[in-house]
């Protein structure tokens, strides 16, 4: 027998058009492998049925979890979960993106990306993406006994404008694994790439290979992270995630729901953009950096834009330990006289409890016409009903109010080193005393520019006492 020679499939076989097909059935059984024109050779029917029989052993363990479905808008706790993305070695890819070693093997067509050969599988690959099945039909008809490895190189080259290069190596990988194995196609895996900033390259390849049902799990992350655009929970870099993956998969409303979003971030944020996120609004194209400036021109007009009441909320998850906000208070010097309970910021969660600062812009009791009075409050109905055997928590606090000129020279008011104890009784803890007026007003800062206060929380849940 002759040595089988590749054989490269030509680019123009290769489309990035999307088919309108309507989004697959759910279903909790493995889908059957669709039967490929040409495939009756004996070596490669016994090959498809070994890799039949492995693929069907690792897809049955993600069916005993009920969050398994692709496409779900929530990763439950049993979703089975993405490898470790560190553990990502370029040298050995295929122990990441195959589910079972032996796979490797029995391979019958392959890819070439970034000088990296990838062992592939048609009977996989073919159940996943159209343009890839449809591929694959014509090179088996074309091929007779399908003697020849298939090169599948030009499906994985860069969809960039200049059309040259090839997806990274880890974009190219990550795509395999969640082709691989659908079960970990799920939000946590995607905010996981997302943190990586492999997502956008992953859309690409979903979108242009047709790949119908990481694309319907794609689309239900980028609108579940839509909803969360009203609540003003997401942060600068989860929203220019969703921003690159919309765009890659030519969701247009969604990219223009997230522009606007960014949009009133960076406004809200007065000139003070978290790290390391101009340099990746610089990897979006002209086109979307001119929108978004004018956006911004827009929202710089007058007063005719008001910011958000809060931004930068952190944590993502809402069971870590660790959290916060920014709260911009607009019209300080028109806050002279405030009513009871003062100003009070939106709830948000960490650490499993509701939490909110409360505010006397002009002071409260001894701190009354001298001093900014600041106060952290727990939501005792909240911690009832969330927490029924938890008595107290004990939490560690700071607040800064932002200085936003170009010094950046904040303002930082320490809580005490060994936190403060909040329960249904002591339902707040903070300083009467908390920040000088005379502070606020110094000509050397900007803590009031736009007769606007920004005031930052950092806390730490440390201890829990039960009842």
């Amino acid at each position: 027998m002759q040595p089988r020679e590749p054989r490269v499939v030509s680019p123009d076989l290769i489309t990035s058009e999307r088919h309108e097909s309507g989004p697959p059935a759910r279903t909790r059984h493995v889908p059957p492998l669709l039967p490929v024109a040409g495939l009756a050779a004996c070596t490669f029917w016994i090959g498809g049925k070994l890799v039949v029989a492995l693929l069907r052993r690792h897809w049955r363990r993600g069916q005993e979890s009920p969050g398994w479905a692709l496409g779900a808008a929530t990763a439950g706790a049993s979703a089975a979960p993405l490898p470790d993305l560190a553990s990502l070695d370029p040298t050995n890819l295929a122990a990441f993106y195959l589910p079972e070693p032996a796979l490797e093997a029995l391979a019958d067509c392959f890819a070439v990306v970034d000088g990296v050969r990838l062992q592939l599988h048609s009977q996989v690959l073919s159940t996943q993406s159209a343009v890839l099945r449809e591929l694959f039909v014509g090179q088996r008809e074309g091929a007779g006994a399908g003697e020849t490895l298939l090169d599948l190189t030009p499906a994985f080259a860069s969809s960039s404008a200049s059309g040259e290069g090839t997806e990274a190596l880890e974009e190219a990988a990550c795509f395999l694994r969640l082709i691989y194995c659908p079960q970990e196609a799920h939000p946590a895996s995607f905010a996981a790439l997302a943190a990586a900033g492999w997502l956008a390259g992953v859309a690409r390849l979903a979108h242009r290979l047709d790949a119908a049902r990481l694309l319907q799990g794609l689309e239900a992350y980028v609108q579940a992270l839509s909803s969360r655009l009203a609540a003003e929970q997401a942060s600068l870099a989860e929203l220019l995630a969703a921003l690159s993956v919309a765009q890659a998969c030519c969701m247009d409303r969604a990219a223009a729901a997230c522009l606007e979003a960014v949009a009133d971030k960076l406004a809200a944020g007065g000139g003070r953009w978290p790290e390391g996120q101009a340099a990746a609004l610089a990897a979006f194209d002209p086109a979307t950096l001119a929108r978004l400036l004018q956006l911004l021109s827009v929202r710089a007009v007058g007063s005719a834009y008001r910011s958000p009441p809060l931004f930068d909320v952190r944590p993502d998850c809402s069971a870590s330990q660790e959290g916060g906000f920014t709260w911009a208070i607009q019209g300080f010097s028109r806050l002279r006289t405030v009513a009871e309970p003062g100003l009070l910021s939106p709830w948000v969660e960490v650490g499993g409890f509701r939490w909110r600062l409360q505010v006397y812009p002009y002071g409260k009791r001894d701190g009354a016409g001298s001093h900014l009075s600041i106060f952290l409050c727990i939501d005792p109905a909240h911690l009832k009903a969330s927490q029924p055997r938890v008595r107290a928590v004990t939490t560690c606090f700071r607040t800064t109010v932002l200085d936003q000129g170009p010094a950046g020279q904040d303002y930082v008011k320490e809580g005490r080193a060994g936190g403060d104890s909040f329960s249904a009784d002591n339902q707040n803890w903070g300083y009467f005393r908390g920040v000088p007026l005379c502070e606020l007003r110094r000509g050397d800062r900007a803590f009031l520019r736009g007769d606007r206060l920004l005031l930052r929380l950092d806390m730490r849940i440390t201890d829990r006492d039960p009842l």
